[in-house]
């Protein structure tokens, strides 16, 4: 068990303290980091998330529906807790609450997820790490991002071109379009040729080193914070979570190897989609960024007894 823990553990912390140090000794600059972000969001992650869905069978996609359904209710139960919290508690403006909500309710799946269950469980659940990164891109990305960009409330009611505007641009981002491109190809049961397999493969290779350096990178920036806010959405995301999931796959009598890997992805920390979405806009990120970095060392304690806890489930 100690063996797996340190197998599973070991390279993500390693990758992150390295971007962190990256971040802190200024060998790379963690303030402007729209050229990473750009890398990781429009090109790396969209490759590996087409390629993933495109090539899977419609019958793998069909199994990995109740997991799907299930993240997909989790995190938008989380959001919209956070969300409130942030709006009537908080009394954070609808842009930052939006991003606040989106880094509690959104796990890292792109950076943690594909080596954590690769070790844990079996590299056969990469498809379920797909699908997990796809619910978020598809359902919490958009959510986001249609908070982040949407109109203001003194336009008209009856004024739809603005939200058909910020409708268009949500489907428009890559990390959206890809993976219902991919799917798209997966359902028709059109394969990829294997020279376009190879392309997109070469590209999505760096998706989890770029991701989890990025990460550490955009948390060295953050002065050390600690208060109940931020806390309260550490404690969210890394207990609120998997125990929401464990709860529904227990109401729903799902499998128990399909429980196991839904409570080991909802204990992943949370993402940095939240705020690279406000990065991209130019939002002050102080507050995500620290509730990322507590997450990220909760993350050491919650997912060790996660994993020890697993064969129990």
């Amino acid at each position: 068990m100690l063996h797996t823990i340190l197998l599973s553990l070991s390279p993500m912390f390693f990758v992150l303290s390295l971007g962190f140090y990256a971040g802190k000794r200024q060998r790379v600059d963690n303030v402007h980091v729209e050229s990473l972000n750009s890398l990781l969001m429009r090109f790396a992650l969209p490759c590996s998330l087409f390629l993933t869905t495109a090539n899977a069978s419609l019958g793998s996609l069909h199994q990995q529906l109740p997991l799907f359904v299930l993240l997909v209710l989790s995190m938008l139960l989380l959001f919209g807790l956070s969300y409130a919290l942030e709006r009537l508690l908080w009394r954070q403006k609808p842009p930052l609450a939006a991003m606040q909500a989106c880094t509690v309710a959104l796990p890292n799946y792109a950076a943690v997820g594909l080596p954590l269950l690769a070790t844990v469980m079996s590299p056969a659940e990469s498809l379920a790490v797909a699908v997990a990164i796809i619910a978020g891109s598809v359902v919490i990305s958009p959510l986001t991002l249609f908070l982040l960009q949407g109109k203001p409330a003194s336009a008209a009611a009856s004024d739809h071109l603005p939200l058909l505007r910020t409708l268009l641009n949500i489907l428009r981002n890559p990390v959206v379009l890809a993976p219902l491109l991919g799917s798209l190809l997966a359902v028709l049961q059109w394969p990829l040729p294997d020279y376009l397999r190879a392309a997109f493969s070469m590209m999505g290779l760096a998706v989890g080193g770029v991701a989890l350096f990025v990460t550490g990178l955009l948390v060295s920036a953050q002065p050390f914070r600690l208060d109940w806010h931020i806390v309260l959405g550490a404690l969210l995301k890394n207990i609120l979570h998997p125990a929401l999931v464990y709860g529904l796959a227990l109401w729903l009598a799902l499998p128990r190897e399909l429980t196991q890997a839904l409570v080991l992805l909802a204990a992943i920390p949370s993402g940095f989609f939240g705020i690279l979405f406000g990065v991209s806009l130019r939002l002050p990120y102080a507050l995500s960024g620290a509730t990322l970095l507590c997450s990220t060392v909760l993350g050491i304690p919650t997912l060790v007894m996660t994993i020890a806890l697993l064969p129990a489930l």
